[in-house]
């Protein structure tokens, strides 16, 4: 059983080529699915319009990626009707990339009730499979909490992105604390910004992954609560882990 998860991360070509192979896939399997409507042929075409939609993104053909994510949610959906189990997983995937492909076109109100599907269907997986699926829970957490705060809804962004349960201590748990950071000082919680902040920066540090990341958003909080020596050092910090990362 192959999962959405293991392509939706992955990094596609960003050329017309990479389109007209992946239309020329979704087009042979849809052809197979006519004269053979099966679960592996369903599930294979699923795949391949979600492969097809990262594509044409990357190609900003926004709309077309849109609509090709749009119908693989619609065939998960079906699935899921017969094959709850077998696909619950790869629908909460793509209903996630649905989610993020409604962002990029502005409809965000459509975004938060995709991203909201997607999170009831990685709470039930979590709930059987915690190590399997709390990952791709929080990463959903974070999308959903995104597209509340462009949807103004400041406040119940923020209790998304503060759902942290068994959180792991990763750079996927850091950066969901640097957007609650971000959220807390849209609502003018400046000094829990600054702690929020410092936690993903502790994080980073203590992972040595682009510690610059994590000091990024720390200038801004700083200057906002009047720190200006603190925030000057700050900057040489985050200038210093650029010249080091080039030279390396």
């Amino acid at each position: 059983m192959q999962n959405i998860d293991q392509f939706e991360l992955r990094q596609g070509d960003r050329d017309e080529t990479a389109v007209e192979t992946l239309q020329e896939n979704v087009a042979k399997i849809r052809t197979q699915r006519q004269a053979q409507p099966q679960f592996e042929v369903e599930q294979a075409l699923a795949i391949a319009l979600v492969n097809y939609s990262n594509a044409l993104r990357n190609a900003k053909k926004l709309g077309q990626a849109l609509a090709a994510v749009q119908e693989s949610v619609s065939i998960w959906r079906f699935m899921h009707e017969t094959w709850p189990q077998e696909v619950e997983a790869n629908l909460a995937s793509t209903l996630r990339i649905f989610c993020v492909r409604l962002g990029e076109v502005g409809r965000d109100e459509e975004a938060v009730k995709a991203a909201e599907e997607s999170i009831r269907l990685y709470r039930s997986l979590r709930k059987a499979k915690p190590e399997a699926f709390g990952r791709s829970l929080a990463i959903t957490l974070m999308i959903y909490s995104n597209s509340l705060s462009r949807s103004k809804k400041i406040e119940d962004a923020l209790q998304a992105i503060e759902e942290k349960q068994s959180a792991p201590a990763d750079g996927i748990y850091a950066k969901a604390v640097m957007i609650q950071s971000c959220l807390l000082a849209e609502v003018h919680r400046t000094s829990d910004a600054l702690t929020s902040i410092a936690e993903a920066r502790s994080i980073l540090c203590s992972l040595d992954e682009k510690v610059a990341k994590g000091l990024i958003w720390r200038p801004i909080w700083l200057a906002a609560t009047g720190r200006n020596e603190e925030m000057a050092v700050s900057s040489s910090r985050r200038a210093t882990g650029r010249e080091n990362s080039s030279r390396n």
